[in-house]
């Protein structure tokens, strides 16, 4: 029996596993006693350390199904979720992670990802949880969703977006196809008090605000794997 959290986060960078940590903490969660000299291991404030989540970063998208091999553990986990970024919808992110999953024999997985964020908790396997950023739906990543936690009438924020759209075009110039949102969020960061701070950090200085229907949506997701996570039934030692 493994002595880490029964419960596992995936995400796919620095960038994700810092904005996901400090999300957490916003919504009561902190530091787990179970994480000794780990930084990303959380709980919520005075419950069992069994709901405690290790959030683990992988190499990128790419980079997902070396984290699960490595870390799907039927008998020592009850929940397992991964948080990655849609980007184009042209890429399939979620046909990809189905190919993947079905691996692992989770054989009921819909074929198209569900808008509220999938949660599964079936096939004899750990609770699920798959969120697609920005909002399972539309084409984007971690910054698109961020860039919704700007307050729209912000100065610096206006003067963002005018500074990226009048940016001439050049050779080895970024692509406003894919990372046009990832520009104007670090854009604008460049320009708070803490200059080109993390998005944590972003979230725990209130440059970005939590109190957001997004927000609450990506929690009420994640609520909802943490029960479907608790309600797994326990394991039978194998004899």
């Amino acid at each position: 029996m493994s002595n880490l959290p029964r419960n596992v986060l995936i995400v796919e960078g620095s960038g994700d596993i810092h904005f996901l940590n400090h999300l957490l903490r916003s919504r009561g969660f902190e530091k787990s006693p179970l994480a000794g000299h780990e930084k990303f291991i959380v709980a919520r404030h005075g419950l069992p350390e069994s709901g405690a989540v290790r959030i683990i970063q992988a190499d990128g998208f790419d980079g997902i199904p070396k984290a699960l091999k490595t870390e799907f553990r039927p008998d020592d986990l009850d929940g397992i979720a991964i948080v990655a970024d849609m980007d184009l919808l042209v890429d399939n992110r979620w046909g990809s992670l189905r190919g993947v999953l079905d691996g692992y024999g989770f054989a009921t997985l819909p074929t198209l990802q569900p808008k509220e964020g999938l949660v599964l908790a079936a096939d004899g396997n750990p609770a699920l949880g798959v969120w697609l950023m920005p909002d399972n739906e539309r084409a984007g990543m971690l910054e698109s969703f961020a860039c919704g936690l700007v307050a729209e009438d912000d100065p610096a924020w206006i003067h963002a977006h005018a500074s990226v759209d009048s940016l001439p075009e050049y050779p080895g110039r970024f692509s406003r196809e894919r990372h046009l949102d990832k520009a104007l969020l670090h854009t604008w960061l460049a320009w708070q008090e803490e200059p080109g701070c993390q998005l944590g950090t972003a979230v725990a200085k209130s440059y970005l605000r939590t109190d957001h229907d997004d927000v609450e949506r990506l929690w009420r997701w994640i609520e909802r794997w943490l029960t479907a996570s608790a309600m797994r039934p326990p394991r039978t030692p194998a004899l």
